[in-house]
């Protein structure tokens, strides 16, 4: 009996939450056509790269969707044993998140103040956090949240790049959450899980190609947080206190494709003295749609499978040692992307020395991450190289 209300319970919830994050989808989408100047002024902002007429700021949907998610799920918890925290953290991070994507999406921050958002919901949110566990536990906790949290938010929004990509990735990546939790036995966080992906499976109905609306900056940064939010959530459960390594990397493995995604990007940016924060079209997913003459729909299914296979052989391997998981997971993805998109990325040889490359990164970064317009980037390694040649 008390199963079926469980359950019963699980599926109530899903089902409030996929109606009203539908119904918000389906605001967004009607007030391009609204006759309100004040629904479209602050609703509707046509998405920069798309070739369907789409609107960004799908990403409301899913922080409403989110916050929901947390909020029907402290009703079935018992909170003589829930760090209630969890919650507050979550929604002050998100909300932040939420509001730096919002005018980021309308009005196209400068990058220094998207990543000093950026730090404070993170750190906001570690700092909440860690406090769950002792000394000195609770400073490693905190300076892993804290790094791992900017490069996930960041390599996650990397990954929206074709219709229905993020969706797939992302959805993969819980499954993966809800597989290891099972083998750990911690039950306790399978509800909250699956509520947190239902606003994505509304979302494909607008963001299936052709694409109607799109995530934006708030979708993209949510998408990494949830996966450090839930992570975080599973490794605290029933430690005493006490930071358990194993259990710490082994939920690392839903998040490795977006710290992956991150440091393969950048790397293969400044090697080609691109600018590491300027969008292209030479990520991975661009590469396996053109390479392999997909649509967006095929080559986000394809992409979503490889990583399914990923994760599971990572898992797979944490009988082994969960230590390893993430280092497979890790090596799997770089050597994938590589060998698959190496032709397409280096097809010229990158001319800056390495004497160039770090003279630019302790001398230039700050400079270029402050300007606004990140096409300035490539003036400045070149001029590192002049400046190399005429001390020469």
């Amino acid at each position: 009996m008390v199963l079926e209300l469980a359950y019963s319970y699980t599926y109530i919830c899903s089902l409030i939450i996929f109606v009203a994050t539908i119904g918000i989808f389906i605001f967004l989408h009607q007030t391009r056509y609204s006759d309100s100047r004040f629904l479209k002024k602050y609703f509707t902002v046509s998405a920069r790269k798309s070739t369907t007429g789409a609107i960004q700021l799908g990403g409301i949907g899913i922080y409403v969707g989110n916050i929901l998610a947390c909020t029907l799920f402290l009703f079935s918890v018992d909170y003589s044993s829930f760090p209630i925290r969890f919650i507050v953290a979550y929604f002050v991070g998100a909300t932040i998140l939420f509001v730096n994507g919002y005018v980021d999406d309308r009005v196209e921050l400068r990058p220094i103040v998207k990543l000093g958002a950026q730090v404070l919901a993170i750190f906001l949110f570690s700092i909440i956090s860690s406090t769950v566990f002792v000394s000195p536990d609770a400073l490693i906790a905190f300076s892993v949240m804290f790094t791992v949290g900017l490069v996930v938010i960041n390599g996650a929004n990397l990954l929206d790049g074709l219709d229905t990509l993020s969706i797939k990735l992302n959805l993969v990546s819980l499954m993966a959450m809800l597989i290891v939790s099972s083998l750990l036995e911690i039950s306790a966080y399978h509800n909250l899980t699956i509520f947190m992906a239902i606003p994505f499976f509304s979302f494909y109905f607008f963001n299936k190609e052709p694409s109607r609306i799109h995530l934006g900056e708030i979708g993209g940064s949510l998408i990494g947080f949830n996966l450090l939010f839930l992570a975080v959530l599973h490794v605290s459960f029933d430690t005493s206190r006490q930071l358990d390594y194993g259990k710490l990397f082994l939920f690392a493995v839903p998040m490795i494709l977006a710290m992956s995604e991150l440091l393969i990007s950048f790397s293969r940016r400044l090697l080609l003295k691109k600018s590491p924060f300027i969008g292209d079209r030479n990520h991975f997913h661009y590469v396996l749609k053109e390479t392999k003459n997909f649509s967006a729909s095929l080559a986000s299914s394809y992409y979503a499978v490889g990583w399914m296979v990923i994760s599971l052989i990572s898992i797979a391997v944490s009988f082994i040692s969960p230590f390893l998981s993430p280092v497979v997971a890790v090596v799997a993805v770089i050597y994938i992307q590589f060998s698959m998109a190496k032709n397409k990325w280096f097809h010229y040889k990158p001319s800056i020395s390495f004497d160039s490359f770090m003279r630019f990164v302790s001398k230039d970064t700050i400079t270029f991450i402050y300007v606004k317009d990140v096409d300035n980037f490539e003036f400045i390694v070149e001029k590192s190289v002049v400046e190399e040649r005429k001390a020469a």
